[in-house]
């Protein structure tokens, strides 16, 4: 039986998320209700971890989902039949409530579907208006009517603009070892006497392409001075995980691929360079040292100091306050910049152990588990939290 057959009236609750760190995390979520609320019915928009944790999907995950479109144009049909069929659902089973997990290029245009329908909205990770877009607050304020934020700051953001904000604290940071959808990283064995370097350029196809070549460089100049390193690449779509092999063979660079497992790249890895996004987070977690990249435009480049609204674009400095780990907003292949800051974390000496030591203690102050939880919480008695 099709799951929005088995939608009970005043019992279901739709959620969306629109990447593989969103679909882990609404996972996360899915099961925190259910232990409180076994009765409620989930559907909606989002991948494995979602339909492992009890979701019904409009969408199965092997078809062209939302899970990783990141270019709207190039898939205008698609989008624009995926929010009509949002629409018709929404409005045929009413759910109690509408949660949206971070993605806010899909998610704001559900949430102004919701909003008009008279669907309670939540919105679980808010996007980052307050860094790149905060002229976008008055549509979220629209249609938005709680926001969880993962970030303290964020909740002073958003309580300023009107909205009903609650800091709940970052999910990542409730993620067990047999995280949702580790895929067959357990089995995966990493060469021994190797140097792990963890790249982990994003969980979307774009990102991949944009990032992924600079680190692959940066690997390669690096390895001429420290021949013992072995790039890694996580990923959960094996489809994504060819497109590294590829673009690797094609620049004569060596590398090993695990199918998921990200923390436990992160785990093994001397050293990781990461996407900026919520990988960050991860790789603080288990208090690796790494740095930073965020690929865009020339242009954007450019633009970047009227743009940017705050004086980090990774979320583990903007967390600390300062610049823990080294990040770079680039918009070209050149890995001079990477490989200066990568190669003194590589070796033994001061600068490696200085962050090992700052790491240590951005763990101790941030890393409490309990997010969601408090998440759940708050969605099941807003009046009450």
């Amino acid at each position: 039986m099709n799951a929005l057959d088995q939608i009970r009236p005043n019992g279901s609750v739709f959620i969306s998320a629109g990447d593989v760190s969103g679909d882990i995390h609404a996972g996360g979520l899915i099961r925190e209700i259910s232990s409180s609320r076994p009765d409620l019915t989930f559907f909606g928009l989002g991948g494995r971890a979602m339909e492992n944790a009890g979701c019904g999907l409009l969408v199965e995950p092997e078809e062209e989902t939302v899970m990783g479109f990141s270019r709207v144009l190039r898939k205008l049909p698609f989008f624009v039949s995926l929010l009509a069929r949002v629409a018709q659902t929404l409005d045929k089973h009413r759910p109690d409530r509408v949660i949206l997990v971070d993605y806010p290029g899909l998610n704001l245009r559900i949430a102004k579907i919701a909003g008009k329908l008279g669907i309670p909205v939540i919105y679980f990770i808010c996007p980052q208006l307050w860094a790149w877009a905060p002229w976008r607050i008055g549509k979220f304020s629209k249609f938005v009517d709680l926001a969880l934020t993962i970030f303290p700051f964020e909740k002073e953001f958003y309580s300023s603009h009107g909205i009903d904000a609650r800091y709940i604290g970052h999910p990542a940071c409730d993620r067990s070892e047999d995280d949702l959808i580790e895929g067959s990283a357990n089995e995966h064995e990493l060469p021994q006497g190797r140097d792990i370097l963890g790249l982990m350029p994003g969980s979307r196809k774009q990102e991949i392409l944009m990032n992924l070549p600079v680190m692959l460089k940066a690997a390669s100049r690096l390895k001429a001075s420290l021949p013992r390193i072995l790039p890694v690449v996580s990923h959960y779509d094996t489809s994504l995980l060819n497109i590294a092999r590829n673009m690797a063979d094609d620049l004569g660079q060596e590398i090993d691929v695990m199918h998921g497992g990200m923390r436990r790249l992160a785990r093994s890895s001397r050293l990781c360079m990461v996407g900026s996004g919520t990988a960050t987070i991860e790789v603080a977690f288990s208090k690796t040292p790494m740095i930073v990249i965020y690929r865009t435009s020339k242009l954007a480049c450019r633009l970047a100091p009227i743009l940017l609204t705050v004086p980090h674009i990774c979320q583990v400095n903007l967390l600390a306050g300062e610049e823990l780990v080294p990040e770079f907003l680039v918009h070209n292949d050149d890995p001079a910049p990477l490989c200066s800051k990568a190669l003194p974390l590589l070796e033994e000496g001061e600068t490696r152990d200085r962050m090992l030591s700052r790491l240590a203690a951005f763990h101790e102050r941030f890393f409490r588990p309990g997010a969601l939880k408090n998440a759940a919480t708050t969605i099941l008695n807003p009046a009450g939290s």
